[in-house]
């Protein structure tokens, strides 16, 4: 992660919350064992099924989990089901955002498809500036190359497309462009040439700020009413007369 990135993070999340500690309930410590005693299989429905047990699970602790499986199983089929399960608790600070990016991070640049498969269930977060800023990077680094039009042949007398790989790289673009103009609410225009993904990171620029200053505003709305509740249920906390 960046210096830049890091700053953010912080300055949206607060020590406090980096460090938070709910108490998980007995019935989701039940669960969460159930799922690891079932996921240990190596078949692979049978691990997607194993990740039902987590469904309607909402601590600090099961997100945890649910990003470690997205990150390491040998599984794309898993990996996905366990992002789209983790995309889907409710959170009411950056820490599930963050847990997003650290899961599509720790998948390698390489497999394109399992990143791109990851990223309409990002769109789940309220909190966007981590999000985006890490598909900024990731869609700059993609290709949009021109096609081969000369006559071609691969040698030895073959012919065949020479366009096969730059229509896959072209194609992951566009599916990239797509869903990072919904999750951004952002006006990248069509691809139409190589230059075109550079075009995610200048529109990006201008932006930021105002995405960052947005979830700072939201992480303070939600602190403020999170504290709010604490007080009013707290017997040492003066009550407020009507």
């Amino acid at each position: 992660m960046s210096f830049n990135r890091t700053v953010a993070l912080l300055l949206l999340m607060g020590v406090s919350t980096l460090l938070r500690a709910e108490a998980v309930s007995p019935d989701e410590v039940k669960k969460q064992n159930e799922f690891k005693q079932a996921y240990s299989t190596p078949e692979r429905g049978d691990r997607v099924k194993a990740l039902e047990m987590l469904k309607g699970l909402t601590h600090l602790s099961t997100a945890e989990i649910l990003a470690t499986v997205a990150s390491v199983d040998q599984y794309k089929e898993v990996r996905v089901e366990a992002f789209k399960m983790l995309s889907q608790i409710p959170a009411r600070d950056p820490s599930l955002a963050h847990a997003m990016v650290s899961a599509f991070q720790a998948t390698k640049i390489s497999d394109i498809e399992v990143r791109l498969e990851f990223m309409p269930f990002m769109k789940n977060s309220e909190f966007k500036y981590e999000i985006l800023d890490t598909l900024v990077d990731f869609g700059s680094k993609l290709r949009y190359p021109d096609l081969i039009t000369a006559a071609y042949t691969g040698g030895m007398g073959f012919t065949g497309d020479p366009n096969v790989m730059t229509k896959k790289q072209r194609a992951q673009f566009v599916e990239f462009l797509k869903v990072f103009n919904t999750i951004a609410s952002s006006d990248v225009k069509e691809a139409t040439d190589k230059n075109t993904p550079l075009q995610v990171k200048k529109w990006w620029e201008p932006h930021r700020a105002k995405v960052l200053a947005a979830d700072r505003e939201l992480n303070d709305k939600y602190r403020a009413e999170d504290r709010a509740v604490a007080d009013k249920n707290n017997p040492l906390v003066p009550k407020k007369a009507n």
